[in-house]
């Protein structure tokens, strides 16, 4: 462990940004910059991210200034040490509009504004966007609502009836966020399970990629079911 390491909480932004730098991979940065985090990046690998975020803490002065670097590393480290309670509605919506960065993306959307009190005016405003990230962020509040129990029978039925209307044309980062919706739904609802199953059997096995080992498919019912052997 570096000294740097050890005393990650009291950081500046210029030495915290030196130690992302020294963190960074060269494939993981290629990798991260074909997924669309651009050319201001280092490449740090998530747990490594992850084992800073744990011992900076919750740090929102801090968070700031690294989310307006732009660089994908240091804005990925803000979105696990900001405090989700504290920015606004617009301030959050902002921040999310650019981002086109699948990893950044996931990482603000279930960290920020899902632990934000905006997180229901944020999820009715996303899921209508033109913007496919932003729509995927969307999905991913109502990922979180449905994880959290926010939902009952009516609600997922509502929930269930959108995702009919619009899976087909959806672009892929969209029908991906609505694929975890309907898995998640079908393993937490067993009521509902047969009708996510039926829903996905209706659309198709659309993405022909391989799945990595302990990834869950993206084909709802192939989901479910993987779910379920893990539980």
């Amino acid at each position: 462990m570096t000294p740097q390491t050890k005393n990650a909480g009291a950081m500046t932004l210029e030495t915290l940004m030196s130690q992302l730098e020294s963190l960074g991979d060269e494939s993981t940065r290629r990798i991260y910059a074909r997924q669309g985090g651009g050319d201001r990046l280092f490449g740090v690998r998530m747990g490594d991210l992850r084992g800073l975020a744990k011992k900076i803490k919750t740090n929102h002065p801090l968070a700031l200034p690294l989310w307006g670097t732009g660089n994908a590393d240091a804005q990925l480290l803000a979105t696990m040490i900001m405090d989700p309670t504290r920015p606004g509605q617009r301030e959050i919506d902002a921040m999310m509009k650019p981002l086109g960065f699948l990893h950044l993306v996931e990482e603000f959307a279930f960290k920020v504004a899902a632990k934000s009190p905006h997180a229901q005016a944020l999820r009715e405003a996303w899921l209508d966007s033109p913007k496919e990230w932003v729509a995927r962020a969307g999905w991913n509040l109502m990922v979180a609502h449905v994880i959290g129990g926010g939902f009952d029978g009516p609600g997922l039925g509502e929930v269930l009836r959108r995702i009919e209307r619009e899976y087909g044309p959806a672009p892929r980062p969209k029908k991906e966020a609505m694929t975890r919706c309907l898995i998640e739904i079908g393993v937490r609802h067993p009521d509902r399970r047969q009708e996510c199953i039926a829903i996905g059997e209706r659309f198709g096995r659309w993405d022909d990629r391989p799945v990595s080992k302990g990834c869950t498919p993206w084909y709802a019912p192939d989901g479910i079911a993987a779910v379920l052997r893990r539980k």
